[in-house]
């Protein structure tokens, strides 16, 4: 029964291991490519997630500076009104002073009269309802000096 087995060839045996290497070396580089591909898609993944976090803050942003605006808006028409309410008393008009305002003024030092009279004028030019201490003292020095 010899006959019927296949005889080894040694040529072809080296040939199909070449061939054999070469499957597997192939392959394991297609790995590597995937493996690579795949890391790439993970980092695209990663910016447009981090992109579309960026933008959605912007937005937010851009509405809260929308409100504001909104706001400083609706603040200056009141503002506006006001002023239009606002009675001005001229020179011709008589101011009607009361027997405590003398003396109120009278107990005050020359600096707080100075800062006093800083503030009704900071007031009256700027026709706001407030004005901040920072403000206020800035008004004061460039005053002094």
């Amino acid at each position: 029964m010899w006959f019927f087995k296949k005889r080894e060839n040694p040529e072809s045996s080296v040939y199909l291991q070449n061939i054999n290497n070469n499957l597997k070396e192939s392959f394991q580089r297609i790995k590597k490519d995937m493996q690579a591909t795949k890391n790439w898609l993970s980092y695209f993944k990663d910016r447009e997630s981090d992109h579309e976090n960026r933008l959605k803050n912007i937005e937010s942003r851009i509405e809260e500076i929308g409100e504001v605006l909104t706001y400083m808006q609706e603040a200056q028409e009141v503002k506006t009104t006001k002023r239009q309410d606002r009675v001005v008393i001229t020179d011709e008009e008589e101011y009607e002073e009361s027997e405590e305002s003398p003396k109120i003024l009278n107990d005050l030092t020359d600096t707080q009269k100075a800062m006093f009279l800083r503030l009704g004028t900071l007031l009256y030019e700027s026709s706001q309802e407030w004005i901040t201490a920072k403000a206020l003292l800035a008004s004061v020095i460039e005053g002094i000096t």
